[in-house]
């Protein structure tokens, strides 16, 4: 049987709710869409609604992965790989091994 810590647990219901939030806030911006004047006198910021939405599946797949690795390499926004990408280095290493500090930086 695989054990689940409760920090796996914690971050595959942060991914559960941002999902839920993804899908929210597309289906906002769909609504949105749907008025052709709101849409064409807004689309810059209906643009920037379907981003976040994005975002948020993005972190969403990121923190169900089942690794750290496999998550960044199969973020489809460049900007969350891009990101992302320095912290390749760290996701082999044990968690105290790594400082905060040092992750963000």
């Amino acid at each position: 049987m695989n054990h689940v810590t409760p920090h796996r647990l914690l971050a595959l219901g942060a991914a559960e709710l941002l999902a839920e939030l993804s899908y929210e806030v597309e289906a906002l911006g769909s609504a949105l869409c749907r008025d052709p004047a709101l849409a064409q006198g807004h689309m810059p910021s209906l643009q920037a609604i379907d981003l976040v939405a994005q975002k948020l599946c993005g972190l969403a797949d990121l923190l169900a992965a089942e690794s750290p690795a496999t998550g960044i390499a199969r973020l489809r926004l460049d900007s969350l790989r891009e990101r992302f990408a320095h912290l390749e280095a760290y996701t082999d290493s044990p968690p105290e091994q790594v400082g905060e500090n040092e992750i963000w930086h």
